[in-house]
This record gives structure tokens, sequence and C-alpha cells, in this order.
């Protein structure tokens, strides 16, 4: 154990550094995504949309019980929304979200930090909302249309964990997220309308995440304190 680690309890690091150990936490992330082809369809009477979504989401990991013991995998899930509005109130709003599972290795650079690699496998949607005219009441008609399309991501990832302390880290994480096959847009009555304009969330992928977790030490018995 390293100074300040609590008795029966490991820091990560050594064992994956929320990777290889049983954790779970927060992220607050940066997610690029193509939208040349929408914001060329929108033309000038709508502002184009940056293609840089903030995303916030969560998700835990555990120990894979193959190996060295460092391989891990778990779940996420993860949403956020780029938004653009022109000075004659037209909105343009693409929203993202998506969940899966990512299997990831993990070794020790240093007491209480940990590089890791890993792959992510996501499915989720993506919601284009194209407001003319805002609904100025509840029973009022609004000018606007929802379109939702069907999306699967394939997210290689690198991230360099560093322990606070033995149940708390902080991780970087930079990837891509890797959009193979666009699907078809569906309006609201869930009508295919085809796949144009195309908007790919591929694009870089970089992320913060605040990790709770920690390596429990197991007895002679094999118990393991709590």
């Amino acid at each position: 154990m390293g100074p300040g680690d609590a008795p029966g309890r490991r820091a990560c690091p050594g064992r994956g550094a929320g990777i290889g150990c049983t954790s779970g936490g927060w992220e607050l992330a940066y997610q690029q995504v193509d939208v040349s082809a929408l914001n060329d369809v929108l033309g000038s009477e709508y502002s184009s949309l940056r293609g840089r979504v903030v995303i916030f989401g969560g998700g835990g990991m555990g120990p894979l019980p193959v190996g060295d013991g460092n391989w891990s995998w778990g779940g996420f899930g993860a949403g956020g929304q780029d938004e653009a509005r022109s000075g004659s109130g037209r909105i343009t709003r693409l929203a993202l979200g998506y969940g899966g599972v990512r299997f990831g290795y993990a070794r020790s650079l240093a007491e209480r930090v940990s590089l890791d690699a890993g792959l992510g496998l996501a499915v989720g949607g993506v919601t284009l909302t194209v407001v003319k005219s805002a609904a100025s009441s509840v029973t009022a008609e609004p000018d606007e249309a929802t379109f939702n399309r069907f999306l699967v991501l394939v997210m290689p990832e690198a991230g360099l964990t560093v322990s606070l302390t033995p149940a708390i880290h902080l991780r970087l994480g930079a990837g891509y997220a890797y959009d193979p096959v666009p699907g078809s847009w569906h309006n609201v009555a869930g009508t295919d309308i085809g796949r144009e304009p195309a908007v790919r969330a591929s694009g870089l992928r970089v992320g913060l995440s605040l990790v709770f977790g920690a390596e429990l030490d197991r007895g002679d018995d094999g118990s393991t304190p709590y």
C-alpha cells in the first residue's frame, strides 16, 4: 500500500487505475461531429452548427478474470447537443445520445499514475430539430420539424489516470468516435426520408472523468474487507 492508503484497500494504479479495478463515475467530454453537409443544405437562413458537442455521461468498469488481471470491461452512456440560433429566431439543434460497452487494458506507470487503452462499442440516436418559428403558447402551432436516425459508434480510446486518493481518481481520455454507416432519417411519424443530409458523428473525442473505485485486498481466508 502507498502512503495514506486505507487498510485493506489499495489505490487502483498497479491494477488499472479505475480500469482494472471495480470503479464508476462521470465524464465531461468534447466530441466532433461532421455537420458540413447539413450546414450546406440549411443555407444562409439558418446559423451554422459548429460540429462540436459537449457530452456528459457516466459508467462503470470491472475486472475481467483473464490474463494478468489488468483487463476490464464495463458499460457507459452519454449525450449532448449542439445548437445554433439566427438573429431572426430560427434554431438548428443536433442532439446525440448513446450507450454501450467498453473493453480495456491498463498498466501502472508510477505509484498513482496509470495508462490504459480500450475499445468502446455503442448504439444510440441522432436527433435533428429545425425551428423556423417557435410556438408562442402551448396551443399554438410551431413551424418546426424533428428528424431522428439510428447511430452506431466504434470508439478506440487511450487514457491517463491519476489517483487523488485510494478511491478517487481523475482520468483524461482521448480517442476517436467512428460512425461507420450513417442511417436514414425518419420524421416524427416514422417515415423514412432518406440519408441526406448526411450527419456523421465521426471525429475527435476528448473527456475528463471523475472516477470512484479501489481494489480490495483479500485476506488469508479469501474474505474481502469493506
